[in-house]
């Protein structure tokens, strides 16, 4: 897919948008097909890793599944937006902390 740099920009700018009214899903599937690489979408594995959340901490978090571009074999990717994932984890990791302090 071959799109110009200034369509791109208003995508990205309706993405933030999006994120900005916490619409989740709208938001994924936008950066998803027309912004790739511009810091919006986590993998799976990459949240796994980053954050330190278990699967089942994953299941409530809006997510898309793509086919794998480097590798025809490999399996699906499922990818997340990295603004719901922070806003849930991070809130999640700071009332940990809340209740582990005595």
């Amino acid at each position: 897919m071959n799109i110009k740099q200034s369509t791109i920009d208003k995508y990205q700018k309706l993405v933030d948008a999006l994120i900005d009214a916490k619409d989740w899903e709208q938001a994924l599937e936008l950066a998803s097909r027309f912004v790739p690489g511009r810091g919006y979408i986590i993998s799976k594995t990459s949240l796994l890793a980053e954050y330190r959340v278990k699967n089942d901490d994953i299941t409530s978090v809006s997510h898309i599944i793509k086919q794998n571009p480097h590798y025809s074999n490999a399996s699906d990717m499922i990818l997340f937006l990295e603004a719901e994932v922070k806003e849930k984890f991070q809130r999640k990791q700071n009332n940990h902390f809340l209740t582990t302090k005595k």
